[in-house]
C-alpha cells in the first residue's frame, strides 16, 4: 500500500516541477508580448494546457486513489476475516417484560 501512496505523490510531484516550468515560459512570453492580440493568445494557450494538464492529473490521481482505496478494502476484508474465527460475541435475548 506504501507504494501506491508513493505513486500518487510521484504523480503530484511530476505535476507540480511540470506547471512551475510551464509558468515560467508564460512568464517569460509575456515579458516579450508587443500588442494585446499577442497577449490574448499566450494567455489562451496558457489557460488551454493548465486546463488539460490538471484534467489529466485528476484523473491520474483519481485513477490511483481508487485503485488505492480496493486494496485497502480487501486488506481489512482479509484482517477481519482471520480474526472472525477467534472473536466471540455472546447472544443477548429479548429482555422479557415485567408482568
Amino acid at each position: 500500500m506504501v507504494e501506491k501512496i508513493g505513486g500518487i505523490v510521484a504523480e503530484l510531484r511530476d505535476y507540480s516541477t511540470t506547471s512551475l516550468q510551464a509558468n515560467v515560459a508564460f512568464l517569460q512570453k509575456l515579458a516579450d508580448v508587443k500588442g494585446f492580440d499577442e497577449l490574448t493568445q499566450i494567455q489562451t494557450d496558457h489557460s488551454k494546457a493548465f486546463f488539460e494538464a490538471s484534467l489529466a492529473l485528476s484523473k491520474k490521481v483519481g485513477e490511483l486513489v481508487a485503485d488505492l482505496s480496493v486494496n485497502a478494502i480487501k486488506s481489512v476484508a482479509v484482517n477481519s476475516e482471520d480474526r472472525s474465527d477467534s472473536i466471540k460475541v455472546p447472544s443477548v435475548g429479548m429482555p422479557q417484560a415485567a408482568e
